[in-house]
């Protein structure tokens, strides 16, 4: 069977997240792109993992991301490709993220200092991470632990 890769889109004013998972919601890529210029990079990212399905979050810029999106639907489409896309409610994602940046250290200390450097840099890419499993939860998909990343 061959495997399956989502992607999940955090959309921002000025900078996009983005994550790929597998159908065990186990992160496969994960970055932040710039607001402009990202048709290239997400048309690459879709081909690259045979990406059909993609959850972009329903706050800042999404209508813009949507509609970059979409462009690159119907290009799959004429290569008799399938590409849908969901929004998702994204919600607290940014606070889901921060946890699982927090999470994935093992010692207290560790998990401290995590915690001080995540309300410094961005983590957009964690937020597209969380939307992305919950589209997955969504539809059912087995419910990992997200400590793996």
């Amino acid at each position: 069977m061959k495997k399956k890769y989502f992607l999940g889109i955090d959309p921002g004013n000025y900078k996009i997240g983005i994550a790929v998972v597998d159908q065990n919601k186990q992160l496969v890529y994960k970055n932040i792109l710039k607001n402009i210029n990202i048709l290239d990079p997400l048309y690459s990212i879709i081909e690259e993992y045979d990406i059909e399905e993609v959850a972009i979050g329903n706050g800042g810029n999404y209508k813009k991301i949507m509609g970059i999106v979409n462009v690159i639907k119907i290009a799959r489409n004429n290569q008799k490709k399938r590409l849908e896309i969901y929004v998702v409610d994204e919600k607290n994602s940014s606070i889901e993220a921060r946890k699982i940046f927090v999470d994935k250290e093992k010692n207290i200390f560790k998990k401290i200092i995590s915690y001080f450097q995540s309300i410094f840099i961005p983590l957009d890419d964690y937020s597209a991470f969380v939307i992305i499993c919950r589209f997955l939860s969504s539809k059912g998909f087995v419910k990992k632990q997200t400590k793996s990343i």
